[in-house]
């Protein structure tokens, strides 16, 4: 299905580093859910790998970054409020792991002689944290209407009614991974359309 939809296939053949971005969330939300649920030291630090590959591709990779810790949704918590505690340690130092391993392979791009660009181009492409205050629906609006059309033309559209299926058939069999994938999805696509300038 990833292979033939149009979205896809249009960003791969234009060889833009988007593409590799998506790889990288994949892994890092496949690693980081197999963390939560194994609570392994060595998938902790796929994790990070995984999250250090996607900051060293793109800035948008701070969303994953953000969100990694939803995956603790799926960790099984202990009932007694002593194995809680020793879980949540567990927990805050694999997420260490995680962070750190990732931060690490981040601040490699420090030994080049134009790392302050980074911020600077960035600010190109996003508003301010204040834009909310002045005005919170320009352009979401717009943007949301256009994800929605494009989602539909490049997905191609068929896609798009079997997520709403999914979603409405598994929502109370499976509702952490639900939960946790509507996350994913929906809260960096709501950011990016209340901040972008451009959205494409």
């Amino acid at each position: 299905i990833y292979a033939i939809s149009p979205y896809s296939l249009f960003f791969d053949r234009m060889a833009l580093v988007d593409s590799m971005l998506a790889m990288f969330g994949v892994w890092t939300l496949y690693f980081g859910v197999l963390t939560a649920k194994s609570k392994r030291v060595d998938f902790a630090m796929l994790t990070g790998f995984a999250l250090g590959g996607a900051l060293l591709t793109k800035s948008g990779a701070s969303f994953f970054a953000i969100l990694l810790p939803t995956t603790w949704l799926l960790s099984s918590w202990p009932k007694e409020a002593r194995n809680k505690i020793r879980h949540i340690g567990v927990v805050l130092f694999l997420i260490i792991i995680t962070y750190l391993i990732s931060l690490g392979m981040y601040n490699i791009m420090r030994l080049g002689e134009n790392f302050q660009m980074l911020g600077i181009r960035n600010k190109d492409y996003i508003y301010p944290l204040s834009h909310i205050l002045t005005s919170p629906l320009d352009p979401l609006n717009t943007f949301l209407r256009r994800s929605l059309e494009w989602f539909w033309a490049l997905s191609p559209g068929v896609l798009v009614a079997l997520v709403g299926v999914g979603i409405v058939l598994n929502l109370k069999k499976y509702p952490k991974q639900i939960i946790l994938l509507s996350l994913w999805v929906f809260i960096p696509l709501l950011v990016f359309a209340e901040y972008a300038r451009v959205f494409t």
